[in-house]
């Protein structure tokens, strides 16, 4: 399995600002898909 290795991820994000990033991403699929019901 290769390690991404993005610039800016290393520089400008934290990892608690991803997962923050991540969770929002998924409640918001959830929610689109809770919509179409």
């Amino acid at each position: 399995m290769e390690s991404i290795n993005w610039p800016w991820y290393n520089q400008l994000e934290s990892p608690e600002t991803i997962l923050r990033l991540f969770e929002r991403t998924q409640t918001n699929a959830k929610e689109r898909k809770s919509e179409r019901g």
